[in-house]
This record gives C-alpha cells, sequence and structure tokens, in this order.
C-alpha cells in the first residue's frame, strides 16, 4: 500500500471516530447533559477540526450553557469552513443577539430567512431583532436631540454682547421672523457673518420649537447657512 493509500485510510478512520464521537455528544445534548455534549463535540473537533457541522453543534451547545462568547466564535468558525451552512447563520445570530450586538444579529438572521422564507421561527427572530435595532436607532435619535438641547440651555445667549459695528440682521423678541430671513438671505449674498448671538438663539428656537411655520423657516435658514445651527462654534458667526 502507498503512503497515499496508508494516510488516505488513516484520515478515514479519523473521520469516522470522530463521527462516533458527535453522534455522542448528540445524545448528551438531547439529555441535556450539555457539558459532556460540549466535550465529546471538542473531541470530535480534534480529529476532524474541518467540519462545520460539529463546530455548529457545539456552538449551540454553548448557546445553552450561556457561554455566548464561546458559542459566537464556533458559529463564525463554522461559516468560515463552510459559507453555504445556514446554521451557522443562525447560530451567529442567536448568539450576537444574546451579546447585544444586535445589527450584526439581524444581518444574519436575513441570511437565514432569505434562504428558508417559510421558517417561522427563523422570520419570527428576525421580526424581534429588527424591533430592536429600530427601537436602538430611536433611543440613540432621543439621546443625540437631549444632548443638543442641553448644550443649547446651557449657554448664557442673552448676555451675549452686540458690538456697536455689528449692522446685520437681527431677531425680534427672540423670534425668527419672514423679514429676519430676508435680511439674512442678503446679508449672505455679501458674504458678511451672522452674529453669534443670533446663531445662538436660531439654534436654540431650532431645538426648542415646534410650529410647522418654524420649520419652514429653519428649512430655508438651513439651506442658507445650515451649519450655523449645530456647530458649537459655527463657521459663519463672528469671532471676538
Amino acid at each position: 500500500m502507498t503512503d497515499y493509500g496508508s494516510e488516505k485510510m488513516a484520515e478515514e478512520e479519523r473521520n469516522s471516530s470522530a463521527e462516533k464521537l458527535k453522534e455522542k455528544a448528540n445524545n448528551y445534548f438531547k439529555d441535556k447533559d450539555y457539558e459532556n455534549a460540549i466535550k465529546y463535540y471538542t473531541e470530535a473537533l480534534e480529529l476532524n477540526p474541518t467540519n462545520a457541522v460539529y463546530y455548529s453543534n457545539r456552538s449551540l451547545a454553548y448557546l445553552r450553557t450561556e457561554c455566548y462568547g464561546y458559542a459566537l466564535a464556533d458559529a463564525t468558525r463554522a461559516l468560515e469552513l463552510d459559507k453555504n451552512y445556514i446554521k451557522g447563520y443562525y447560530r451567529r445570530a442567536t448568539s450576537n443577539m444574546a451579546l447585544g450586538k444586535f445589527k450584526a444579529a439581524l444581518k444574519d438572521y436575513e441570511t437565514v430567512v432569505r434562504v428558508r422564507p417559510n421558517d417561522k421561527d427563523a422570520k419570527m427572530k428576525y421580526q424581534e431583532c429588527n424591533k430592536i435595532v429600530k427601537q436602538k436607532a430611536f433611543e440613540r435619535a432621543i439621546a443625540s436631540d437631549e444632548l443638543k438641547r442641553s448644550v443649547v440651555d446651557s449657554l448664557d445667549i442673552e448676555n451675549m454682547t452686540i458690538e456697536d459695528d455689528y449692522t446685520g440682521p437681527k431677531l425680534e423678541d427672540g423670534k425668527v421672523t419672514l423679514k429676519f430671513m430676508k435680511e439674512l438671505m442678503d446679508w449672505f449674498k455679501d458674504q458678511k457673518k451672522l452674529h453669534r448671538k443670533f446663531a445662538y438663539q436660531v439654534n436654540a428656537l431650532q431645538v426648542h420649537t415646534h410650529t410647522q411655520i418654524e420649520k419652514h423657516l429653519f428649512i430655508y435658514y438651513k439651506a442658507l447657512h445650515g451649519s450655523c445651527l449645530i456647530n458649537p462654534h459655527p463657521p459663519c458667526t463672528r469671532s471676538y
């Protein structure tokens, strides 16, 4: 027998032994003895480290024992070995969900649902994850708005000094009017800068206002020089 034949036989024997260990691990898993299941999946992998199914099965056992980091690593390895192994995506999505990595989980759930559109459990998990991702995005938007409000509220805008030589647009009683907007447009056409006090006042109004008329005015203002509304040291204001 050639060396190649001997190596081939040895490999087949290892794979056969690995399969027996996997079956033993599966039986422990069915009995909910996850520690022993992990033990024998690991032994199977020592004999056949390129089998995606073994990694995926051990990933599920790790999930059952709440070892989410290990579960994620095994699911990822399974997909590295076989990118078409759909259970790997499901295991990785579940692991990422448990670790709070919802965007990553959603991406894998999308893959599962696309391949298995009739899988009710996968579809339910996808919808649940998608809902969480949207909720997190909404919470970040709210937090950003609150931060902006906090920064604006902390400024002592009323006591900012307007220099005698400033002849540009001014707010009337702290309100943005059409007259102010027209004057502002002409002012910017002449390459002149709005005083920082009024820029901050407009910014503060943008944060707190809710009326449709004011919103339209702010859109108009942004179109002219939007950076003043969001930059705490806007480039269109005068520096003193």
